[in-house]
């Protein structure tokens, strides 16, 4: 039986739009065109928090927001982008706020998935594998990394070595800690990591990482 697969993609806002109208756009008009692709399964999206100066608690990722699209396997992940739907509607509509010269994805399975409680924030990590660790041993570190310190892991994603479309994925792992607030979203992430190499399970694993705190859009 194949494995269901699950697509992230990180969409950087068009140039000319607000933070503010690309998250609207994202979020209340984009969401339900998203939505129609043939074989979606589970569909969020993650909105990083901003303050009211639309200042993040982290450094900026690289891309305005994200979203995990699953499907059954590759075959109706492929379907579905191939689809007159995608290709039409929804490319029409994403044209309209995302800049698609800088957008980005990982095609990949899930580790762990489970679901948030609805006041809860995530950290989102997405994760380089380093060029000298395998990926099992990466898969075992993630894993002990998931059961330490604060938060609870609710999702891994891991990228496939190979996507069968030949495009590389933009990284080898995402991950999503839940947490109850903001300040201890923040502080996990300047915190995990500092205390040294030898403590650390993802020490000389992964080569670089990116992260933002965000509240999950649940569609489907």
């Amino acid at each position: 039986m194949s494995e269901p697969v699950v697509r992230v993609g990180m969409a950087p806002r068009r140039a000319g739009l607000t933070l503010d109208e690309f998250r609207r756009h994202y979020r209340e008009v984009h969401a339900g065109v998203a939505d129609q692709v043939p074989g979606v399964r589970r569909y969020v999206q993650w909105h990083p928090l901003t303050d009211e100066a639309g200042r993040r608690p982290l450094a900026y990722p690289g891309f305005d927001a994200c979203s995990t699209m699953e499907f059954a396997d590759f075959a109706d992940l492929e379907a579905g982008f191939a689809s007159s739907t995608y290709q039409g509607r929804v490319r029409d509509d994403e044209r309209a706020f995302v800049d698609p010269t800088l957008h980005s994805r990982i095609v990949g399975v899930h580790l762990i998935e489970e679901e948030m409680k609805p006041d809860q924030v995530a950290l989102v990590g997405l994760w380089r594998r380093h060029p000298e660790a395998n990926r099992e041993q990466l898969r075992v570190g993630i894993e002990t990394w998931a059961k330490q310190g604060e938060g609870r892991v609710v999702e891994i994603v891991e990228g496939l070595e190979a996507p069968p479309d030949g495009r590389p994925n933009a990284a080898d792992l995402m991950t999503v800690r839940a947490f109850d607030t903001i300040d201890a979203a923040v502080a996990w992430a300047h915190h995990d990591g500092s205390v040294g190499n030898e403590s650390w399970p993802l020490a000389r694993l992964v080569f670089g990482s990116a992260m933002f705190v965000a509240r999950p859009h649940r569609v489907r």
